[in-house]
């Protein structure tokens, strides 16, 4: 598997959780997500979504490559999540080079990770714990991630973006 799709895999399993009810921070001009280490806001340039994002905690912070990591996510919804919602997906370092550009089908990639059946996706306060182990081909570095969705209707779910530190284990994997 190229370095790219593994990465994409890490960001599929964060955008995913994010999916199933979950959104973007609280608050104008980007307020900060609670989150250890590196701060995801929502994005200045991006009117607000109908999810608000009250909580995200990725373990381990930094990542660790070849060991599973948890996503914990906890959002509200003001409106239903309907067939057609999508989100866009970039990658890069240093917010200059993008490694990744990527369009999700929202519903598909729900049921794909067996987070429920798909769309729509009911209004309401989620809760959503996704584990999943990260390959260890992705490079050491950190990595800022941007996830744009818009739900089925085109108007804005969420808008996102911060820095997701990847790691070697301790050992050299």
């Amino acid at each position: 598997m190229h370095t790219l799709p593994r990465l994409l895999f890490l960001v599929f399993v964060t955008l995913c959780a994010l999916v199933h009810g979950v959104p973007t921070p609280q608050g104008p001009g980007g307020s900060p997500l609670r989150q250890p280490s590196g701060q995801f806001r929502t994005c200045s340039d991006v009117p607000g979504g109908s999810l608000q994002l009250t909580s995200l905690n990725i373990s381990p912070n930094p990542v660790v490559a070849g060991e599973n990591t948890t996503v914990t996510i906890t959002a509200n919804s003001t409106a239903d999540i309907t067939q057609g919602a999508a989100a866009n997906v970039t990658v890069s370092l240093g917010g200059l080079f993008q490694v990744l550009d990527q369009q999700i089908d929202l519903c598909r990639a729900v049921t794909t990770l067996e987070l429920g059946t798909g769309c729509p996706i009911p209004a309401g306060e989620k809760n959503v714990v996704l584990t999943r182990e990260v390959p260890a081909g992705i490079p050491q570095t950190t990595y800022l991630v941007r996830v744009e969705a818009v739900n089925g209707d085109g108007s804005n779910l969420a808008c996102f973006e911060g820095p997701i530190r990847i790691v070697q284990p301790a050992n050299g994997g």
